[in-house]
């Protein structure tokens, strides 16, 4: 079952390092709720692709929990949904804080409705200011949900 699909990969999985969830069928909710409950099991995960409708419902939590992923080199967060979550806004203060809390974090691709042409500004700013003091290699992009979407993984060059 779902319920405990996630604590099945990351504790039978202990030197898992890349994860790539791609629209999955499923419970948007119970997904976000196992995935986010279970990725401190993740220790050696240092790749983490997820592009789900809906991933915007659980972002906010998943940047708290992926802190513990103390390995993660590339985060990478789509959520195609079209939802009009400006109003929820995007969690920059947590986005900021991950970025911050993990030391080997070198690229950071996030698209979310909870995005605003205001957010999306701010979170730039954050990052050049990370950049600037203490992470020289990062690379980031956010974006909106765009037209383009879904992106083939073979298409993302890094």
């Amino acid at each position: 079952s779902l319920s405990s699909l996630f604590s099945c990969i990351f504790s039978g999985c202990s030197s898992l390092s890349e994860l790539h969830c791609n629209s999955l069928f499923c419970d948007a909710q119970k997904l976000g709720r196992d995935f986010v409950s279970h990725l401190k099991l993740a220790k050696n995960l240092a790749i983490l692709r997820i592009q789900q409708k809906q991933l915007s419902l659980w972002l906010e939590q998943l940047l708290v929990e992926v802190s513990s992923c103390q390995q993660m080199q590339q985060l990478v967060l789509i959520d195609p949904s079209k939802a009009n979550l400006a109003s929820t806004g995007m969690p920059q203060r947590k986005l900021r804080e991950a970025v911050e809390n993990l030391p080997h974090l070198s690229f950071v691709h996030i698209g979310s409705p909870l995005f605003t042409t205001a957010s999306l500004k701010k979170t730039l700013t954050d990052m050049r200011a990370i950049k600037k003091e203490r992470r020289k290699q990062l690379v980031c992009s956010f974006h909106l949900p765009s037209k383009l979407l879904p992106i083939k993984w073979e298409q993302v060059h890094l």
